[in-house]
């Protein structure tokens, strides 16, 4: 940015105005009579900032047309309606105020005023603890100009030229008020003794010397500032290292260096304490000339003997103005005259609590607040070129530096604490990560043994696996597995690894280890020592676990260690769920074999059922061939003497009791007969033998004839008969007597359980290379639990015939194998009051497989 000449002149004349004031109102008005000659405005004003008191207090204001005029308006923070930006040490510029949708109250009245364009620039204090990110603000600057977008980027710069000026002005103005009100008590105070003096002696000499004596104590005064300026200079440079740095010895040469240029000292050291109070210079800070005493190991009466050590040990400093007046021992005066010391100042570091570690809580503790201070070591001034008067405010001083530094030894001490806390935590992580991968191997090792049990039901396989995944993956060095007899009174051992002892025998009676297996038996597992040789092989750290199934007891498991190595309880727990898992295991290879062996009986059974029911069939075929034939000579006979047939043409109640015997006879015959047909073409079926005529079955002839037939019964029960067939239906290949058996056999069903003002309906449709044949009946509904057992063998539905029309429970049956033999699949549907059969037959005929 290219600065005008106006402009430059103009900073300087503020700069020089502002120098020698010290009130804020003249200040802030001097601020804004050169602000308002570099930037466009319409009013101005100066705000200073009071935010523990939650207040603004307006220093100068200026209104176009009228001379800048200084103020003192107080008035709370929230009625200016400051711009959020502001407190964030930004600059808040609003170009157009009447473009604001929702203005506030402070800028409406700003509309009211004539101001167009508003500028708010923050005055910014200098940081506190050398933290910029904390800098204070004092205020702000406020303008606003009569025209939209009046302040260029030039004018905001200047803007905040001047508000840094009355920044440092405020700055400045605050310690001159600061420094006016101690001159202002200490007048008050000499005004007082004054007139005490004038009343005693009222000559011109006396008060000649009141005004030296204000002189005298004014210089005082600037000392004692100067000095406690130097005080806090020296403490926040020690503070700042102790904050930035982790390293004590930096630290200690940092503070040492300081003190000694602070007090004109020719040497500044550091003294540490060691065992039996013995000690060592660990730093120094010298000046040219004199000779160095770092690193020297002391043992000197004046540092470690008492009465010092003990004035010491309470914090009390030790200020020796002469060494050659003071009653020292001779070596110690030897070793002042070597070195030069010709006067020295003695400071005490005392370290309050001392930190500990927690191992339980893993976290730092302190003792008790009462507990004694320890002394550190010691910070001694030299002065080697003369004698000297420790002043009160160099020992305050030193005093000061000590105190921070005892803060910086603690800090150090907790530096190593943490330091040594985290490495044991790493440690500990370490120790959790190797239990963790242990964890992960034992559940590998489970899944592995829970996937060969599930993969095998041989109980000995399941053993053999848990034993050698045991062996592996704990390195032990035998494992052995043993089932129990069902009277629980004999061992079996099923596997056994070992690495170096011979073979256990195979079977054992429990009674010749009582005490073991009494807790076995119990579901308990232990663990014990065995001392010496003995019939378990005489191992000496032994780990029995039952393999128990509920309050089934299925076996054990036995592991033998080396007694330097026990088993924990990591171990223990993995043991007990193998163990779990075995027996479960066990238990499924059991009922398992148990099964098998019940579905072997089963079929034997099914088997001897099919032989017998295929041999009464036979036996049964041919005297009921002979009883129907006998029947139908019967009737011929009874036709030739009285006209018989034309009996049993009438109706029912109109026959003759012989008409209505003979048709009972005729009826059950041909009932039995067709018992015996289905049975035995159940087992052709079974057994593969039934007569197979294959043929091109041309679907619409053969269908309406099978339909044909019922459609006179269905209207002797009063039920609808009807018949869908799609006009384009492929021709079938397949067995027409087959199919004609199975949709027949659907259409009796139908006819036998549709109630009277139903509707049957026989639907035929292609879908893909297949043909769907579907028989519904309304009126009837088979339950859901049911669905699953109607084409079993001699399944009838508990109370579904209504109207006892009698049933082997062989139709559906017969029905569901010839499906099978065209190459098809038959399904049944039941809801909503209707029934529907679907036989799904492929065009072409059952393939090769079928």
């Amino acid at each position: 940015m290219q600065y005008t000449a106006e402009y430059l002149e103009s900073q300087g004349e503020t700069a020089q105005s502002m120098q020698p004031t010290r009130s804020l109102q003249v200040m802030a008005r001097l601020a804004i009579s050169q602000l308002h000659q570099l930037v466009p405005c319409r009013q101005a004003s100066l705000v200073k900032f009071d935010r523990e008191a939650g207040s603004a207090t307006i220093l100068a204001t200026y209104t176009i047309g009228e001379p800048p005029r200084e103020k003192a308006t107080r008035l709370p923070l929230e009625v200016l309606a400051l711009a959020p930006e502001i407190w964030q040490g930004e600059v808040h510029l609003t170009g157009n105020l009447l473009n604001l949708s929702n203005p506030s109250r402070a800028l409406q009245a700003l509309q009211a005023e004539g101001v167009c364009c508003y500028l708010s620039v923050p005055i910014v204090g200098h940081p506190e603890d050398f933290r910029p990110a904390k800098a204070p603000i004092l205020g702000c600057i406020n303008i606003g100009a009569d025209t939209p977008d009046a302040f260029t980027p030039e004018h905001i710069h200047w803007a905040c030229d001047v508000a840094s000026m009355v920044a440092a002005a405020i700055g400045q103005a605050v310690l001159y008020q600061q420094a006016q009100h101690q001159v202002n008590e200490l007048e008050q105070h000499l005004a007082e003794r004054t007139a005490v003096e004038t009343e005693l002696i009222s000559s011109v000499q006396a008060a000649d010397e009141q005004l030296q004596q204000k002189a005298k104590e004014q210089q005082q005064l600037e000392a004692v500032v100067r000095r406690q300026a130097q005080k806090e200079r020296l403490s926040v440079t020690i503070s700042q290292q102790i904050r930035h740095s982790s390293s004590l010895q930096e630290t200690l040469n940092m503070a040492a260096s300081e003190v000694r240029e602070a007090m004109q000292a020719d040497r500044v050291l550091i003294y540490r304490f060691a065992e039996a109070w013995s000690g060592s210079i660990v730093v120094e800070s010298l000046a040219s000339g004199w000779i160095s005493m770092l690193g020297f190991s002391l043992r000197e009466p004046c540092l470690s003997s008492d009465p010092y050590l003990s004035r010491y040990q309470r914090g009390r400093f030790q200020a020796i103005e002469d060494t050659s007046t003071v009653n020292l021992e001779p070596a110690h005066l030897e070793l002042l005259e070597f070195f030069g010391i010709k006067s020295q100042l003695i400071v005490p570091l005392l370290v309050g609590e001392e930190l500990r570690i927690n191992p339980a809580q893993k976290t730092l503790d302190s003792q008790p607040s009462n507990s004694p201070s320890k002394l550190w070591g010691l910070l001694i001034a030299h002065q080697c070129e003369s004698s000297r008067q420790w002043q009160p405010f160099e020992i305050d001083l030193v005093t000061s530096v000590t105190t921070q530094l005892e803060t910086a030894i603690q800090q150090s001490r907790l530096c190593e604490k943490v330091r040594q806390l985290n490495a044991d935590l790493v440690r500990q992580v370490e120790d959790c990560n190797e239990q963790l991968q242990q964890v992960l191997e034992f559940e590998a090792m489970l899944q592995r043994i829970t996937d060969k049990a599930c993969n095998s039901l041989d109980e000995t396989q399941i053993l053999q696996t848990a034993v050698q995944e045991l062996a592996e993956v704990l390195g032990i060095e035998e494992c052995s597995s043993a089932v129990y007899s069902a009277d629980r009174t004999t061992v079996t051992l099923c596997h056994e690894h070992s690495t170096s002892s011979p073979p256990s025998p195979r079977s054992r009676p429990m009674a010749d280890f009582p005490e073991v297996y009494c807790q076995l038996l119990q579901g308990k597992e232990f663990q014990f020592c065995q001392a010496g040789s003995n019939n378990l092989q005489g191992k000496a750290a032994i780990l029995a676990c039952p393999i128990s199934h509920g309050d089934e007891i299925l076996g054990d498991l036995w592991l033998f260690k080396q007694s330097e190595d026990n088993f924990n309880d990591l171990e223990i727990r993995l043991v007990q769920l193998v163990t779990h898992h075995c027996a479960i295991a066990l238990r499924q290879a059991r009922l398992y074999k148990s099964a098998q062996n019940q579905v072997t009986e089963l079929a034997k059974l099914n088997e001897l059922k099919d032989d017998f029911l295929s041999t009464v069939s036979h036996e049964l075929r041919t005297p009921l061939s002979n009883m129907k034939m006998a029947i139908q000579m019967l009737a011929i006979s009874l036709n030739q003497e009285t006209g018989f047939f034309a009996e049993l043409t009438k109706p029912e109640a109109e026959r003759s009791k012989l008409a209505r015997y003979f048709q009972i006879v005729r009826n059950e015959c041909e009932r039995e007969i067709h018992l015996i047909n289905d049975l035995l073409e159940l087992q052709q079926l079974d057994a593969g033998s039934q007569t197979w005529a294959p043929a091109i079955i041309q679907l619409q002839r053969l269908i309406p004839q099978i339909v044909e037939p019922f459609e006179d019964q269905t209207r002797n029960c009063q039920q609808v008969l009807q018949l869908e067939m799609a006009p384009d239906l492929p021709d079938l290949f397949g067995d027409p007597s087959i199919l004609k058996r199975v949709l027949a056999e659907l259409l009796t069903n139908a006819c036998k359980y549709t109630p009277a003002g139903e509707q049957i309906t026989v639907d035929v449709v292609t879908v893909g290379d297949r043909v769907q044949f579907s028989v519904t009946n309304s009126g009837a509904e088979i339950p859901s639990e049911e669905l699953n057992n109607i084409f079993k063998k001699f399944y009838r539905i508990p109370k579904a015939d209504r109207w006892q029309q009698g049933g082997t429970g062989l139709g559906l049956a017969v029905v569901n194998k010839l499906t099978e033999r065209l190459g098809g699949t038959i399904q049944v549907k039941s809801e909503a009051g209707q029934t529907c059969f679907t036989v799904d037959l492929p065009i072409n005929g059952p393939s090769q497989t079928s």
